[in-house]
């Protein structure tokens, strides 16, 4: 199966989506996307995205919901031929599939939104100001679909999973625009979920808190008080006992970053949570008080020494290949059905 280089080029392209829809297997994805690439004909490689594009927009112009399957086949070509673009350092053309992204942000398509939050933040990584305006301007609908979609506990769970643990990070990423939205949708599951909620928060913690950048890790710190703090204010015991014990976990996790960026840690909790005046905070902001106290003299005594600034690989909790992306587009196609 080809795309042929002819003036059918549209009909050629429909073709090919609807035969790589009825087989389903990876394996003609991928043939159908190296061979776009591999024919290294740039003015062929534009119509064949322009032609995708316009595949796209002729779905969602008519029922998109009838046409969700042609709809991933479509994005997930788009975008892995644009990560091997950027590989080979051909920013011509990943910038051309980019620019083609970026003008469907506005689509209320689903699968449109997931592909560009899974675009912007694994492909494109460089395009950070391209991140905080498709946050803002559906990332909430979009982070509490999936949150909901994990906590139904379904068949989607465990995909669910996999798309937070890939991009729940970027929430964390930028205070001023970020915190109402992802506090608020964190809560709501906490309200309804309590105890699933806490199982949520140990698990992501334990696989991304270790790779998250200074910002990030601080806003996560941030979040977690808040809503430690909600739980006081709302009287729920096993919340509130859970994430007291996860708080101080953490704050231990971090012990390998710059004594500076721990003292702010410590800093902001005791502020979050000394404005809530429970007795069932005491104990915990004592405790924290504590080791604060033993983080400032240990900076006084070593205040000579150059800390080094912590990094991560790519600033991304996750690194992974052409081929798994493919996989993990797939799956999370899913989520929109």
């Amino acid at each position: 199966m080809k795309f042929q280089q002819n003036l059918s080029i549209k009909e050629d392209i429909q073709q090919n989506i609807k035969y790589l829809v009825k087989n389903r297997q990876e394996k003609f994805i991928e043939h159908s996307i190296n061979y776009i690439y591999q024919s290294k004909n740039e003015l062929f490689q534009k119509k064949i995205i322009e032609n995708l594009f316009q595949y796209l927009d002729d779905c969602y112009s008519h029922d998109e919901n009838k046409n969700k399957k042609e709809q991933s086949v479509c994005l997930t070509i788009l975008t892995i031929l644009s990560e091997k673009f950027i590989e080979e350092k051909n920013f011509l053309m990943s910038n051309f599939v980019t620019s083609h992204m970026l003008s469907r942000s506005q689509h209320n398509s689903f699968i449109m939104r997931i592909s560009l939050l899974h675009y912007f933040t694994q492909i494109a990584k460089n395009e950070k100001i391209q991140i905080q305006k498709i946050i803002d301007r559906f990332g909430y609908s979009l982070i509490d679909n999936i949150l909901e979609q994990y906590f139904s506990m379904n068949e989607n769970s465990a995909i669910a999973f996999k798309f937070l643990d890939l991009h729940l990070h970027v929430f964390f990423q930028k205070r001023q625009h970020g915190e109402s939205m992802i506090y608020n949708a964190l809560k709501k599951q906490m309200l309804k979920h309590p105890h699933e909620f806490v199982d949520f928060i140990k698990r992501y913690s334990t696989a991304n808190l270790k790779k998250l950048d200074h910002d990030s890790a601080i806003n996560f710190i941030e979040e977690i008080c808040q809503l430690l703090k909600k739980s006081l204010v709302l009287k729920q015991k096993y919340v509130h006992k859970s994430l007291s014990e996860i708080l101080l976990t953490y704050l231990n996790i971090f012990d390998d970053r710059p004594n500076e960026t721990l003292e702010q840690m410590y800093l902001i909790t005791l502020r979050i949570l000394n404005d809530c005046k429970a007795k069932q905070n005491t104990e915990i902001i004592q405790t924290i008080g504590k080791e604060l106290k033993k983080r400032q003299q240990f900076i006084e005594k070593n205040s000579k020494i150059i800390h080094l600034n912590f990094r991560t690989k790519n600033n991304s909790p996750n690194d992974e290949s052409n081929t798994s992306h493919l996989k993990n587009l797939r799956n999370f196609m899913k989520l929109c059905s």
